[in-house]
């Protein structure tokens, strides 16, 4: 291409690539066949989106650990070989791999193989080209740098340095070319790094190898909400994944229905690994089992694939030999997979402080069983668990035990000089006005990393920081912000910004997504707000680019954090909650019996429909009470195979509300539902081992009934 045209066609391609960015949106395949040039218009079109991502302003990135893009183009930190944050810089990488080819005709690395091309690209200098100015190769040489600090920054000074050698080529060097020598973003993003956190990594990095080398290492993870505990476990998954399974799994605070929760997350992961390896362990699965692999099809219905659907029914039994019977499945699925899967396990359970006691149970279990080998890390909030708590019943069981090594590990606030490097990483600024804010920042957040950022982001929205293009930097005015208000914690902060930000629109959004969970489906939630697909999604599009929800793919998402669920949970009244658990529990149950997967979807069901149990009574449509009484049978059936006892007897309460007083006569064509849902109560009550109880409910509202005349 001649350089009076590529300079032309460079320049218009910067202005569209800024906008692109602007719009927190990465390209992550730039290329010459990606962009479209009309000669007659002299604009050039940036197309083909279908790898892109949405970032957002708290979470300005993404990650890979497989190669994104195009070979030939592609940045170090694409290639899945690094432990580097993919963002805009990467796109100016391939920017510049595109202009090298289109000034060059040649491509900047000739290899012709995927690994030889990722090779050059995380390690080899691009020849400088031939037969062009200097600047060019100035300027394309440094999009092409390996580390993304060495490149520009951000593309509107890349555009100012080709519209500066332009004017230099133009002038025949009359203009002398001056490079920029300004290397700071003028978009506010908070940073990708974890401040003060290295020796938590460095930590669980040493627990990993002691896996390896000995055995079973239980790591728990404690601290206040938002100081950082999961973003730890994160960074060590990005360190540690050669050679290692991670699967994790995490507790709600509002969404309690299935019991193990957590854990089954776990398991589904480990099956779905199973599956997507081809790896066959039908035989041994099946000896381990030893006839009980109906419990597992029961909650694990994909397990169904590797051991068949033809599992015999199992005979019924008391409580204990009930549970025994449940954790010595889930033992052989455990057992089986880490015999026979060369990776290391490592299982992470997030906000343990919200399990149910059988997850206890079971965790205790399988800590403690001998043949056995593998990492798990416990995330629990250390001020929401007293002495009392199950957590602590285990964690003496497993102790006692000894066959698993316990590591409690107290995750710790920032101190001032390190909310200092957030600052300083995020303004690109230093200094004393930057302690100064930084000491500040300190005492209002208490060192919480979580609050701290919010703080810093609400402060740029409330233009309390802002860019000054003349002084070329970040601005802020310590003595001002000293004489803000904060809120007094982060959820209330949290309220605040939702009320004064977020239209009503976006605020039913994610008030109707807490209500699905920390982790909610594209349709769950289209379902329950009513908007077309595309408003939806440009509604989602806009959440994640404001920080509130992070995209985990075209039909997934979830809260940036629980305090942010939890803040839009708390938003919504009474009436307008018991609502939407009813609307949310009608339209899953739709789907469900449309899509014949009732039983997979049965706990969250009833979980929606005992949630808004209030409603359903004031409403009093019977053919709706009869079908919940239903549902909560088979749920009360259900978890008590599964040694969920207190699960069980939770339902079976639900389904008292639901019932006539005890003293009055039942109807005739109901006299089957109604001992169906007191006999499962009092089932749920004898399991549980409250055997008073268990017979006063036989005693009182089934023995008075069979007095009655049934006409």
């Amino acid at each position: 291409m001649p350089v009076e045209l590529f300079f032309d066609v460079s320049i218009k391609l910067c202005e569209t690539l800024t906008k692109i960015h602007e719009a927190r949106v990465l390209h992550l395949d730039l290329k010459p066949s990606n962009v479209l040039y009309n000669e007659e218009t002299k604009e050039p079109k940036i197309f083909d989106f279908s790898i892109g991502a949405v970032t957002s302003i708290t979470a300005p990135y993404i990650r890979s650990q497989r190669p994104m893009g195009s070979y030939q183009y592609m940045p170090p930190e694409q290639t899945g070989r690094n432990l580097e944050t993919i963002d805009s810089r990467s796109d100016i990488y391939s920017l510049g791999a595109t202009f090298y080819h289109l000034l060059s005709g040649e491509l900047p690395f000739q290899e012709t193989s995927a690994a030889s091309l990722i090779y050059a690209h995380i390690v080899t200098t691009p020849k400088p080209m031939d037969n062009i100015p200097d600047s060019l190769n100035y300027i394309i040489l440094k999009c092409l740098e390996k580390n993304k600090q060495d490149r520009y920054q951000v593309i509107r000074i890349l555009q100012l340095d080709l519209q500066n050698a332009k004017a230099a080529y133009m002038s025949n060097n009359k203009i002398p070319f001056v490079a920029s020598t300004l290397h700071i973003s003028d978009i506010f993003e908070l940073p990708s790094s974890l401040y003060g956190r290295e020796r938590y990594v460095n930590k669980l990095e040493t627990l990993l190898t002691n896996v390896r080398q000995t055995k079973t290492q239980l790591v728990l993870l404690a601290g206040e909400p938002g100081v950082g505990k999961t973003s730890i476990y994160g960074e060590f998954c990005n360190r540690s994944s050669i050679n290692t399974l991670f699967v994790s799994g995490k507790y709600d605070q509002f969404n309690t229905s299935v019991p193990y929760s957590a854990i089954l997350t776990c398991m589904q992961s480990m099956v779905g690994y199973l599956l997507g390896n081809n790896i066959d362990v039908r035989d041994p699965l099946l000896e381990a089992l030893d006839g009980n692999g109906r419990i597992l099809i029961e909650l694990i219905p994909d397990i169904q694939i590797i051991i068949g659907d033809d599992q015999p029914s199992l005979p019924s039994i008391g409580g204990e030999e009930l549970q025994e019977r449940f954790l010595k499945a889930m033992v052989s699925l455990f057992t089986v997979f880490t015999t026979c899967v060369k990776p290391c396990l490592c299982i992470m359970i997030d906000d343990l402080q919200w399990a149910d006691v059988n997850s206890f149970k079971l965790i205790s279990r399988l800590l403690n069983s001998a043949h056995l080998k593998f990492m798990m890390i416990g995330i629990y909030r250390d001020n929401e668990v007293d002495h009392a708590h199950p957590l602590n019943f285990m964690l003496d069981d497993v102790k006692r035990v000894n066959h698993a090594i316990v590591h409690d590990i107290t995750v710790d606030p920032l101190n001032a000089s390190e909310i200092e490097e957030l600052v300083i990483g995020t303004i690109y600024r230093s200094g004393n006005d930057v302690k100064k804010f930084s000491k500040l920042l300190t005492e209002r957040s208490g060192g919480n990393p979580f609050f701290a950022r919010q703080l810093l982001l609400n402060l740029y929205q409330e233009q309390y920081i802002v860019f000054d293009y003349e002084r070329q930097n970040w601005q802020f005015d310590s003595d001002r912000i000293h004489q803000i208000q904060f809120a007094d914690n982060v959820v209330n902060m949290m309220i605040s910004t939702m009320n004064s930000k977020c239209s009503q629109t976006m605020l039913e959004i994610l008030k109707t997504a807490s209500c699905i969970g920390n982790y909610f489906s594209f349709a769950d939630l289209q379902d329950a707000v009513r908007y077309s697909t595309t408003e939806l999604r440009l509604l989602l599009r806009e959440a994640v680019k404001d920080g509130w929800l992070v995209e985990l793919s075209d039909i997934s998402f979830k809260f940036n954090h629980d305090k942010l669920q939890e803040s839009a949970y708390k938003l919504m009244d009474k009436e307008t909650l018991l609502k939407t658990h009813r609307h949310l529990g009608t339209s899953i149950l739709k789907h469900a019996q449309k899509d014949c997967n009732l039983d997979d979807k049965l706990f969250d069901i009833v979980q929606h429909f005992n949630k808004s149990i209030e409603l359903i009574i004031l409403v009093n449509d019977r053919d709706e009470i009869n079908q919940l009484i239903d549902m909560n049978c088979k749920a009360v059936s259900v978890a008590l195979m599964s040694s969920a006892a207190t699960k069980a007897v939770e339902l079976g309460e639900y389904n008292m509300k639901l019932l006539p007083p005890h003293d009055q006569e039942w109807p005739a064509d109901q006299y089957d539902r109604y001992y169906a849902a007191h006999y499962w109560y009092a089932e749920a009550l004898r399991v549980s081992k409250i055997r008073n109880c268990s017979k006063r409910v036989y005693k009182t509202h089934v023995q008075s009934q069979k007095t009655r005349t049934r006409v």
